[in-house]
């Protein structure tokens, strides 16, 4: 049985009051006729410029719902409420006759999406700093890495010479030996020559100074070098240390980059939804 324009308008003027509380967020809503407002539920943190028996104007939101039988959507910037709104103008048709009745008007807050927004906004922010910082300090810990591995090679380079030299020292000290034995020998030779061995004696007695000398100098030369290849050694042991911590430290920095950049990635997402809520 078809239902009169009358008693469909009425129908929904009476459950009209019960259609705020089917919104999760803060609602304004009107009813109109055809000519004014019959009646408004108020938000509760905003009140739009509307009240009942308020005529409507040519051209305006539910004018246009009702001559174009299209919904209306218009967008209340911040500086008005302090948060954006969104308005809707929804014609009222009676389906039974086709007839235009009236408009529903309804006001939602953005507050809640500009509040998600503006928290995108910074987390977005936050993460696009935490990724170019964490992407820094991973490169610079490579580096670090790096560094200290040429560090060690150059130690380990000194090392091999200082050993070098040792085997050098060596052969001094043998060849010392050798020149005091023999200047010993030629002494004893001198002497048995007598007189006509007395300048021998000299040379031959110069030459064990001199052999006594260079094994004395090539001692103190081995015993200086031992005291270097220690600390050599001991640098060794911290640069290589310190090269497994730094290399410890660039993979570590490394995820926290991949995360940070993981964090942007999903800081865009949630700024793209925020926006599609807006």
């Amino acid at each position: 049985m078809p239902i009169s324009d009358e008693v469909y308008f009425e129908s929904i003027k009476n459950v009209f009051p019960m259609l705020p509380s089917l919104f999760s967020a803060d609602v304004a809503m009107g009813l109109t006729d055809k000519e004014k407002l019959v009646a408004i539920v108020p938000a509760r943190t905003f009140r739009l410029a509307i009240k009942e028996d308020q005529l409507l104007s040519e051209g305006s939101p539910p004018d246009t719902a009702m001559k174009t039988r299209e919904k209306q959507v218009n967008r209340i910037p911040k500086d008005v409420y302090g948060f954006p709104i969104i308005s809707y103008a929804l014609p009222v048709i009676n389906e039974h006759t086709g007839n235009v009745l009236g408009t529903i008007l309804l006001g939602v807050s953005q507050e809640k999406e500009q509040n998600l927004k503006q928290m995108s906004d910074s987390l977005q922010t936050f993460a696009e700093e935490l990724a170019d910082s964490t992407g820094e300090l991973a490169g610079s810990s490579q580096a670090l890495a790096s560094n200290s591995q040429e560090v060690s090679l150059v130690v380990k380079s000194a090392q091999d010479r200082i050993r070098k030299t040792d085997e050098i020292l060596q052969y001094i000290k043998s060849v010392a030996e050798t020149s005091n034995l023999l200047g010993l020998n030629a002494a004893i030779e001198a002497a048995r020559a007598g007189e006509h061995g007395r300048g021998f004696m000299v040379v031959a007695e110069e030459i064990r100074k001199l052999a006594q000398n260079s094994k004395a100098s090539a001692a103190e030369i081995t015993n200086t070098l031992t005291m270097i290849r220690e600390d050599i050694d001991n640098i060794i042991s911290s640069v290589e240390d310190f090269a497994a911590i730094s290399e410890e430290q660039a993979a570590q920095t490394e995820q926290i980059a991949a995360s940070g950049r993981k964090l942007a990635d999903l800081s865009d997402q949630l700024k793209d939804v925020a926006e599609k809520l807006m």
